[in-house]
């Protein structure tokens, strides 16, 4: 079975975590579309629903994250991708004789920051209909990226003969 649902938010009830926990085990393959993680917390009760959506969200194991300009739908995208020891280094120099000072410290940081996801391609004639988005899924491991279980891609929106007629063909 196939459940497809975009405005995703506007069919989630308080049964919607439940349910999804337990329909891939039912060969159930859900795939649910909405713009920010407010529409949900909106339409399962406001911030009084904000455990339900925490574990209907993280019932889901595949996450695509497309350009969105929402700062807590970004910062959550950001902590589900998650964040690993980063080193930076430092140097102040000034203009006597090349003197200077370094230095480095390693801290936590996010692999991908809240601020990346404003900056996707969003497709359209404007960027020759190619869309940008990063992908999420729970216990992957992706080659392309280091074995990360997030990635950075970009795809076409336009699919020859699919959604544009191919060269050629009868433009009825």
């Amino acid at each position: 079975m196939f459940w497809f649902v975009d405005e995703a938010h506007e069919l989630v009830s308080n049964y919607t975590p439940e349910f999804l926990a337990t329909a891939r085990s039912s060969r159930v393959a859900s795939v649910l579309i909405s713009q920010n993680k407010p529409n949900y917390l909106a339409a399962m009760g406001g911030e009084a629903g904000r455990p339900r959506v925490d574990a209907f969200l993280g019932n889901t194991g595949t996450k695509i994250f497309y350009a969105n300009g929402d700062p807590e739908t970004n910062r959550w995208a950001s902590d589900t991708i998650s964040e690993a020891i980063q080193t930076r280094a430092n140097w102040h120099g000034s203009g006597e004789a090349g003197q200077g000072r370094g230095g480095g410290s390693e801290a936590p940081g996010h692999k991908v920051l809240a601020s990346e996801f404003t900056a996707l391609k969003k497709g359209g004639p404007q960027t020759g209909f190619m869309t940008d988005c990063i992908v999420y899924q729970t216990g992957a491991s992706f080659a392309a990226n280091g074995g990360e279980p997030w990635m950075r891609t970009t795809f076409r929106q336009q699919i020859p003969g699919v959604t544009i007629p191919e060269r050629g063909a009868d433009k009825r």
